[in-house]
């Protein structure tokens, strides 16, 4: 990113002599407009999609209650956020709930290294499912632009193997 990129982002950081308090000031508006665009865009998603996130929860408990695993996966951030989907159903922080399988599919450096090297990165993901995965599985996939080459090839995978697929994008 070019400086002048940067500047426009947030010009109150650059230039010479500024005001502490000013800085402050500035800054200070900046975090609370960021709070509320993150609040309006989560209050617009469910606005749009409560129905598709209600079906979403429905199919992983019905998954569950076949004795069914969890399999996520993501590239870069979203990796991070399917990492944490599998937390939340491995290590549910609500007192009283079991633990629930569920398999973080980025988790493992040297297969995901290994499988990028050897056949591509567009197999990262169906490598481990083949291995892992069995019918009444469900699988998450979390991606940014939706349409990540490797999370295509598993989502294809699964649906032949006869997973859930279910898709954040």
């Amino acid at each position: 990113m070019s400086e002048d990129a940067l500047n426009a982002l947030y010009p109150f950081l650059h230039g010479k002599g500024q005001d502490a308090q000013q800085l402050d000031r500035a800054l200070l508006d900046s975090l609370r407009q960021k709070a509320q665009d993150s609040l309006d865009t989560k209050r617009i998603f469910f606005d749009d999609h409560a129905e598709a996130v209600v079906a979403m929860a429905r199919a992983i408990a019905a998954m569950y209650r076949r004795d069914g695993r969890l399999f996520c996966m993501g590239n870069g951030g979203s990796s991070c956020d399917a990492a944490h989907i599998a937390v939340e159903f491995a290590h549910p922080i609500t007192a009283g709930r079991p633990a629930l399988a569920a398999i973080n599919l980025s988790a493992d450096t040297a297969l995901l290294t290994a499988v990028g090297n050897d056949v591509g990165i567009e197999h990262i993901f169906v490598r481990p499912l083949l291995a892992q995965a069995r019918t009444g599985d469900a699988l998450i996939g979390v991606s940014t632009s939706g349409n990540s080459a490797n999370l295509l090839a598993a989502f294809a995978t699964a649906r032949r193997m006869g997973l859930t697929t279910l898709a954040l994008a």
